[in-house]
């Protein structure tokens, strides 16, 4: 297996058939899960934030789809939290 990291806002449009696809042969197919709704939440509300979708693949193909956003600032938890990716941005 591979991991493959998204940070473009280009090649995240390009995965809309291949996100939609694999949504629809799971167990969680519902539209606050689609393309669709994260393309338009991220137009209103990434401003000032990274993109960071983690691509889980097995043997080319895509089997997992883990979409994640970096944001500056700080995160008030009670509990200690990592303010670095655990991969680096090309």
């Amino acid at each position: 297996m591979e991991v493959e990291v998204i940070t473009n806002f280009s090649e995240f449009l390009a995965l809309e058939g291949i996100w939609n696809d694999l949504l629809k042969h799971s167990d969680n197919d519902t539209v606050f899960l689609t393309h669709e709704w994260f393309r338009c939440w991220w137009l209103g509300y990434g401003d000032g934030k990274q993109l960071f979708i983690l691509l889980v693949k097995n043997k080319g193909e895509v089997i997992g789809i883990a979409p994640l956003i970096l944001t500056p600032g700080w995160i008030l938890l009670p509990w200690p939290a990592r303010k670095r990716p655990l991969f680096p941005l090309q």
